[in-house]
């Protein structure tokens, strides 16, 4: 899973130097809630992402 680091950030379209933070999924469970129970997740790294398709 990747998510913004800084709470109120959004992914969006064409972004550029937005640092996240990358998770393992570690219960697959995770996938069918409609919600994400961060007690599922293992925290891996942080990651500065770039969109780079074009679109």
């Amino acid at each position: 899973m990747i998510a913004t680091r800084w709470q109120g950030t959004s992914i969006l379209l064409k972004v550029k130097d937005l640092p996240v933070g990358i998770s393992y999924v570690t219960d697959l469970k995770l996938l069918e809630e409609g919600f994400i129970d961060f007690n599922k997740l293992q925290y891996v790294a942080i990651a500065i992402a770039h969109e780079t398709a074009e679109l």
